[in-house]
């Protein structure tokens, strides 16, 4: 196979680098070997300032049929599945209820696993009362009670139990976690907000995150109505000339083409490994980076702070780059010259505690893409 442009990894960088590659008429192919990180989204997205970003944004809301809200110049405040808040520029919105709105305003917040009320409550001056769906499916995982709400009856049930059990007048609100279906969750909530006669949200999703698997579901879709294939596979080799990629190998298939973009996240994706003797970067074998220092070779404990609370440099690791996002190795000198870095794999961007993973995303996938024309 040959094409223009080869982007290996799915998630949110890699579709966006793909859909912007394509946008200028290129052949582009999707490489995959399984759901990343995008898959655990929480539904809340974070970003920094960044002049490129309302582009870029809207290139990705063109494609993605989910409804996403917010606003580039504030951060809004929601209600997560595990009681705390969290804060974050832009929301799906089945959980775009910023509490700084509520005002001394009662809301009725339903739980799975007992999460505890948020302390900042008092502060907003709002009552939260808490209580445990039924009793059958407390031990139910958010996206087996997500499957089963896609089922219209499904939601008439708990619609309906909700309604009996509660005296909703009271309450100016209702959260539920994150479990409104895969497929029609939008509707779904209008249903519930019919029949309950309030407005209804969720939290933002936990560990087994259902509005993470919505992005990734919509993100495939969006590669799906751009007419981009995806070949699902692991590259297990690939084939260059001085400093330029030819090939990869996927699948025991020989994939050519002028540019490559590797999208393929940290630890979690697979995109960087913790061998016996070295860290690696899984494709191509790139050097790795904290901060300035190549850490290829540095034991895993001078990575680690012991302050839990603190930003780890393990996560922060990554490839460097240089403007062009072009990776470099420890001179400064370019790696593969065709080659791109997007999205969490570089070097500086923490997934888990950056506040800005989203934006970075997003944006360097979009020029990683416009690079390539």
């Amino acid at each position: 196979m040959k094409v223009d442009v080869v982007v290996i990894g799915s998630g949110l960088s890699g579709v966006m680098a793909a859909l912007r590659a394509s946008s200028y008429g290129k052949k582009v192919v999707v490489i995959r070997k399984g759901w990343g990180a995008t898959a655990l989204s929480s539904g809340a997205f974070e970003i920094s300032p960044n002049p490129l970003l309302p582009q870029a944004f809207e290139l990705l809301k063109k494609w993605v049929s989910l409804r996403i809200q917010g606003s580039y110049e504030e951060n809004h405040l929601f209600l997560s599945q595990t009681g705390e808040f969290k804060k974050a520029a832009f929301a799906m919105e089945s959980h775009f209820l910023d509490f700084r709105t509520i005002g001394r305003k009662k809301v009725l917040v339903l739980g799975i696993f007992s999460p505890v009320i948020p302390r900042p409550a008092k502060d907003l001056n709002i009552v939260c009362d808490l209580v445990p769906l039924h009793a059958s499916d407390v031990n139910l995982l958010p996206p087996v009670l997500a499957k089963r709400l896609d089922h219209p009856e499904e939601v008439k049930k708990l619609a309906q139990a909700i309604k009996t059990k509660f005296n909703l007048q009271s309450y100016a609100a209702l959260f539920l976690p994150p479990i409104l279906g895969f497929e029609f969750f939008s509707d779904i909530r209008r249903e519930c907000e019919t029949i309950l006669g309030l407005p209804v949200y969720e939290m933002l999703g936990g560990s087994h995150s259902v509005p993470g698997l919505r992005l990734q579901k919509a993100l495939e879709s969006a590669l799906r109505k751009a007419n981009i294939p995806i070949i699902q596979g692991k590259v297990s080799s690939f084939s260059h000339e001085k400093k330029k990629i030819m090939s990869v190998t996927v699948n025991e298939e020989e994939v050519l083409a002028h540019h490559f973009i590797l999208a393929t996240g940290k630890f979690f994706s697979g995109g960087l490994y913790k061998g016996v003797d070295a860290f690696q970067e899984t494709v191509f074998g790139l050097p790795l980076f904290y901060e300035n220092k190549k850490i290829n070779e540095t034991p895993i404990r001078d990575l680690v702070d012991p302050s839990f609370s603190k930003k780890q440099p393990l996560f922060q690791c990554g490839v460097k780059t240089n403007e062009n996002l072009v990776p470099v190795n420890e001179y400064g000198e370019v790696v593969y010259e065709n080659l791109r870095a997007c999205g969490t794999v570089l070097s500086g961007v923490d997934p888990y505690r950056g506040g800005n993973c989203f934006g970075v995303q997003v944006v360097t996938g979009y020029r990683a893409g416009e690079i390539m024309t």
